[in-house]
């Protein structure tokens, strides 16, 4: 059974004390005889009505006695009859039913419901004027069995006993607490941190310390007496299950349960809140103690990394997925579409293993557009990029999933056929020629010349079966063009090479036994872009230039020792320190000497990477002038040197003056030409000065790939660092990141990317410094965002035709 609250006791008491006072004030004769003031009203009434009858009766007008009486009932709701008697008894007029209640009294006189009124004429009595009314205890009563008083004191008990327990709830909410709580232990409640409740068993707030007023925005005072329960809780919780009123019920403990209030119009606070029941002398649960640990900022925080870990992995899986369309480009001819020849490289060296190892076929052929300089020269090289789209899309289509097209060189092509011996290779190669013959150009038709060999045909390597097939269209060539030529033993002796440039003494043009193998090539060039985008980017585009250079002047296995020879050329960076390396101001004369030391660390990389001399004396020698006399080192000199080498030092110089740096800017085409010219003769062999300048002038395109523009190596290099630092941040290991935020900064900084330079410079402060982990989310985000618009900007940007 619940128990009744104190307030309901004291104010049923002060009821009952209520009515005693009414009831001693009836007893001395202080409450007023209602009953007897009804009753001599009545008589008073009756007396002023028998007035009128006794003047009317006296002139014989009974008409107007009787209209009278009925006026006097009719007005009179307490009034049941009427009627005017003769002094012999007999009744004259009779208003209502008056037979029925007119009783009469033995006595003659007046009672409470029958009033006599005598009426005299001329002295003499002639009559009375008798009136019967209702009970005077029963008009004006709700019930026909309790008298007013009786119903006064009802109500009298009944409304009071409602007021006071109203009342009484009103006064007590405002009893101060402190009366009861000493002021040590309410200053000692009021230093806490974290709010504090004092709550009674019905869950009404008794005291409120300043911690917990100050974060509703409110004074103690006001929260005194109110529910805990209807303050501004935030949630579709019942309020039986606030931690308080539950705590009330079972008398457990409630720890950690989360709650939100709101403050203000817009202000919402988050807590962590803790109750404990408070116990009386008996045992039972008289209230409760509720502390309230505000966690606002901790879940601000909270949500706020939660939001930076979404769009940091949203991020990383864009960034990822741009990675791979850059890798992909990178494996793509652009104009063409075509499988470039750095990817082609390494997936003919594959096949090649596996056609050894299992003795099945594979064959090969190089496709070359005949007259495709005249094209340029007489439509224009945007009628040539269209020829050479077209030619691509023939491939394409006649090869379809049976083997590898690629963009080998300028109007070159190569394709490999895994599973074809020779007569199955020719047989694809004459479709192609007719297919291609058929192309509609609308003003002008084209026709090509196609090589064909296979590895049966004694290839000791991928290369020479290339050089096998470049030496068949070398002969379709000289025979007329048009046609597919295979490959036979008795074109072994045939030389491909018709220039007038000088070789070294005993330089060959024919291919060597030794094989370089493609894909160890690209693990150093790819552990070069790690080290130092970039450098790789460089050599990646002295490469393109040495290939189109040394196109008619070397055989295709020299060419392909050339490529090598400039892609890892600067190989030996790679044991640069970093501080030097990723430097991006203009070095001092201590630092150029350990840069210098690169050169001979590049070539000891490659002489134990390959044991190939001809590539490797190509990297040691391209740095040798031309005309080296009084040179101490007795390096060889003019033709003297590998033609490779000086088509290489030409190449590297050129890049390196048209290439922006931090600490100079970039000179342009015509600037470099006169520098190469300046120097033609004693640095550089005057003959490829004058070839180098006549290719690159009719491939401008080949001097794009050097503008102020992110490389795509770089930007790959970029998302690949901001990868890890990403993951670094998973794990939360602060030095990692700082570390790799330092070497972010050192690349964007050789890149010229301002913006990522300073806020990975920003990154590296907050992780040495071990900040809150939200400054390093919101960093690593900011940067992964510039690297995604690095990545776009890569992505889309497609370089110029290179047709020649």
């Amino acid at each position: 059974m619940k128990r009744i609250t104190i307030s309901f006791r004291i104010a049923l008491c002060l009821a009952l004390l209520s009515l005693c006072g009414v009831l001693i004030a009836r007893v001395f004769g202080m409450y007023p005889d209602t009953q007897n003031i009804r009753l001599q009203g009545r008589i008073a009434l009756c007396e002023s009505l028998a007035i009128n009858c006794s003047m009317l009766a006296s002139r014989g007008d009974f008409r107007g006695v009787e209209k009278n009486l009925q006026a006097f009932v009719l007005r009179n709701q307490d009034v049941r009859s009427a009627a005017l008697r003769r002094g012999d008894g007999e009744a004259v007029i009779e208003v209502g039913d008056h037979s029925v209640h007119w009783k009469g009294t033995d006595s003659g006189e007046s009672t409470e419901t029958q009033i006599y009124v005598p009426i005299a004429t001329d002295g003499r009595h002639w009559g009375n004027v008798e009136v019967a009314f209702q009970r005077v205890s029963s008009v004006g009563s709700t019930t026909q069995w309790m008298s007013p008083f009786v119903e006064f004191v009802v109500f009298v008990t009944g409304f009071n006993a409602i007021l006071f327990v109203f009342w009484l709830r009103r006064v007590l909410m405002h009893l101060d607490p402190s009366r009861v709580m000493p002021q040590r232990v309410r200053s000692a409640l009021d230093t806490l941190a974290e709010g504090l409740l004092v709550l009674d068993g019905d869950g009404r707030i008794v005291m409120a310390n300043k911690s917990f007023a100050t974060t509703v925005g409110q004074a103690p005072e006001q929260l005194q007496g109110r529910n805990a329960s209807e303050l501004s809780w935030i949630g579709d919780c019942d309020k039986g299950q606030l931690p308080w009123n539950a705590s009330l019920l079972d008398s457990a403990q409630r720890v950690g349960v989360p709650l939100q209030l709101k403050t203000g119009d817009y202000d919402e606070r988050s807590f962590h809140v803790n109750v404990a029941p408070i116990f009386g002398e008996d045992g039972k649960s008289r209230g409760a103690l509720a502390s309230f640990d505000d966690v606002t900022e901790l879940e601000v925080k909270k949500y706020e990394l939660i939001k930076m870990l979404k769009s940091l992995k949203a991020s990383r899986e864009e960034i990822q997925e741009q990675n791979e369309q850059l890798k992909l480009l990178a494996t793509i001819d652009p104009l063409t579409e075509c499988m470039n020849r750095r990817s082609f490289f390494p997936l003919f060296d594959q096949a090649w293993e596996e056609a050894q190892t299992n003795g099945t076929a594979l064959s090969g052929f190089m496709v070359d557009i005949d007259h495709f300089k005249s094209i340029n020269d007489d439509h224009g090289h945007a009628k040539g990029d269209e020829v050479l789209k077209g030619v691509a899309a023939c491939l394409r289509e006649q090869v379809g999933d049976q083997g590898l097209v690629c963009r080998f060189g300028g109007e070159e092509f190569c394709v490999l056929l895994q599973d074809y011996d020779i007569e199955g290779a020719v047989a694809l190669a004459e479709r192609i020629r007719i297919a291609m013959s058929e192309i509609d150009f609308e003003i002008l038709k084209i026709t090509a010349s196609l090589g064909v060999s296979s590895i049966h045909l004694g290839a000791n390597n991928p290369q020479e079966m290339l050089e096998q097939a470049d030496k068949c269209l070398y002969v379709a060539k000289r025979n007329g063009r048009n046609q597919v030529v295979p490959y036979t033993r008795e074109m072994e002796s045939i030389e491909v090479d018709d220039s007038k440039i000088r070789r070294t003494k005993g330089e060959s043009t024919e291919s060597s036994h030794t094989h370089i193998p493609f894909p160890a090539v690209a693990s150093l060039m790819s552990a070069m872009a790690y080290r130092h985008a970039e450098t790789a980017d460089h050599s990646t585009r002295v490469a393109d230039l040495c290939v189109a250079v040394g196109r008619g002047l070397m055989s295709v296995s020299e060419s392909y020792v050339l490529e090598i020879a400039a892609l890892l050329h600067d190989i030996g960076k790679i044991g640069v320190p970093d501080a030097i390396l990723l430097k991006p101001d203009e070095l001092t004369s201590d630092e150029w000497r350990i840069m210098k030391m690169n050169e001979r660390i590049g070539v000891e990389i490659v002489g134990s990477a390959f044991y190939y001399e001809p590539l490797v004396e190509m990297i040691r020698l391209h740095k040798a002038p031309y005309d080296s006399r009084g040179d101490v080192k007795r390096l060889p000199t003019g033709d003297a040197l590998p033609l490779g080498a000086r088509i290489l030092a030409i190449a590297d110089a050129y890049d390196s003056m048209v290439t922006r740096r931090a600490y100079r800017n970039a000179r342009s085409t015509e600037q470099a030409f006169a520098e190469l010219r300046r120097c033609a003769g004693t640095q550089f062999d005057p003959e490829l000065v004058e070839r180098f300048i006549e290719v690159i002038s009719d491939k401008p395109q080949l001097t794009q790939a050097a503008s102020g523009k992110m490389s795509r190596q770089t930007a790959v290099q970029m998302a690949t660092q901001i990868e890890e630092l990403a993951r670094a941040l998973d794990e939360q290991d602060l030095s990692t990141i700082e570390v790799l935020a330092s070497r972010l900064r050192a690349t964007a900084a050789c890149a010229g990317a301002t913006d990522v330079e300073r806020l990975a410079a920003k990154l590296s402060e907050c992780a040495t410094a071990s900040e809150d982990a939200s400054d390093i989310f919101e960093l690593t985000l900011e940067l992964m965002d510039l690297c995604r618009s690095a990545q776009r900007a890569a992505v889309s940007s497609v370089p110029l035709s290179y047709n020649g």
